[in-house]
C-alpha cells in the first residue's frame, strides 16, 4: 500500500482528484493549500497537519501523512498495521457487539424480562361530612360578668361602630369593680344554674351524636387550635377498696400536720384485709362494672 504512494509538483486540487490526500505536496501555493485543507475537513472530517502558521503547508520530502479515520499515520509501518484513530484511543468495542468470522459485527439485543408491574388499587373516597347547626355542641353560658354586661348593655344606647363597642366594653369593665356583693352573688348563681343546665344538655348531646361527625369536629377544633370535644363519658368505676379508701380519706380528721397519702393507704389496706366478706358487700360494685362494660360495648359498636 505504501509503495503505491508518490511525491507530485502539481495543484493540491488535482492531487486530491487523482489521488486523494495521501501524497506529500511541495512547491504548491499557499492559498491553494490552505482551501485543500477546508475542503477535506468539511467532507470528510480529515485536517491535515501543518508546520508554522499555514494549516496544509507542508515542506519537501516530509514523510506521508495518510489521515484513516480521523486520526494519523506517520509512517508506511502505521499503514500496514492498520492504524486507526480508535485504536489510539484505547476505545474498546462494547460487549453486546460480537465479530464473525467474514468480518461483520453482529449486535446482541440485550433482552429484559418483561415485568408486569401491578398497580396500587385506589382506595374509595371518603364521604364528605356535613356540620348542621343541629350536629354542634350546645354553647357553653357566659360567666357572671358576661350575664351582667348583657343586662347592662342593654340599658346603653346602640353602639355605632366596633370602637364604640369597645369602649362600652372597656366602661363596663370599671363599673363592674363598684358592683355590690349581693349583685354579684346573685349573677354567679344564675351562672351555676346555667351551667347545671349546660352539662345536661351536653351529656345528651354526646349520647346522640354520631362518632364520625363528632371526628370531623374535633378536625376542625384541631385546625383552629380549639381543644378537641370528648365523647359520651363512660369513665370507669372505683373498685371496693378504692371507694373504702375514699371514705376513710373523707372521714380522717385534718390535723395540724396532715397524714401522707403513702401512709393513710397502708393503713386502709391493713384494716381492709382484717374486714369480713359481709363487711366488704356494702362497698362492692360489682352491679356498677356490668353496666359499664355493657355501656362500654355499646360505644364501640356504634364506632
Amino acid at each position: 500500500m505504501a509503495s503505491n504512494l508518490k511525491s507530485y509538483q502539481v495543484s493540491p486540487f488535482k492531487a486530491m482528484v487523482s489521488h486523494g490526500a495521501g501524497v506529500t505536496f511541495t512547491g504548491s501555493n499557499n492559498l491553494e493549500l490552505s482551501v485543500l485543507n477546508h475542503v477535506l475537513f468539511c467532507a470528510s472530517g480529515i485536517f491535515l497537519p501543518s508546520r508554522g502558521l499555514l494549516p496544509c503547508a507542508i515542506a519537501p520530502n516530509r514523510p506521508v501523512i495518510w489521515p484513516v479515520k480521523r486520526g494519523f499515520a506517520t509512517t508506511s509501518g502505521d499503514l500496514d498495521s492498520g492504524f486507526t484513530a480508535d485504536s489510539e484511543h484505547g476505545s474498546k468495542p462494547k460487549s453486546s457487539d460480537r465479530k464473525t468470522g467474514s468480518g461483520t459485527k453482529v449486535v446482541r439485543k440485550n433482552k429484559t424480562k418483561g415485568k408486569t408491574k401491578r398497580r396500587a388499587k385506589k382506595a374509595p373516597a371518603k364521604p364528605k361530612i356535613t356540620i348542621k347547626p343541629a350536629d354542634r355542641p350546645p354553647k357553653r353560658p357566659g360567666a357572671a360578668f358576661s350575664l351582667w354586661l348583657s343586662d347592662w348593655i342593654r340599658t346603653q344606647p346602640k353602639a355605632d361602630g366596633i370602637l364604640a363597642s369597645q369602649n362600652y366594653v372597656r366602661q363596663a369593665a370599671q363599673i363592674w369593680h363598684t358592683v355590690s356583693e349581693d349583685d354579684k352573688k346573685r349573677y354567679k348563681e344564675k351562672f351555676e344554674n346555667l351551667m347545671v343546665e349546660h352539662n345536661r344538655r351536653m351529656e345528651e348531646w354526646r349520647k346522640e351524636i354520631d362518632p364520625a361527625v363528632l371526628r370531623e369536629l374535633n378536625r376542625r377544633r384541631a385546625r383552629k387550635g380549639l381543644p378537641r370535644i370528648r365523647g359520651p363519658s363512660n369513665n370507669r368505676p372505683m373498685s371496693s377498696f378504692f371507694r373504702y379508701l375514699k371514705e376513710v380519706r373523707e372521714n380522717t380528721p385534718r390535723t395540724q400536720a396532715p397524714v401522707r397519702c403513702t401512709v393513710l393507704a397502708a393503713s386502709a389496706g391493713s384494716q381492709w384485709r382484717a374486714m369480713s366478706e359481709a363487711e366488704k358487700a356494702k362497698y362492692s360494685t360489682r352491679a356498677e362494672f356490668t353496666a359499664w362494660r355493657e355501656k362500654r360495648k355499646e360505644g364501640r359498636a356504634k364506632q
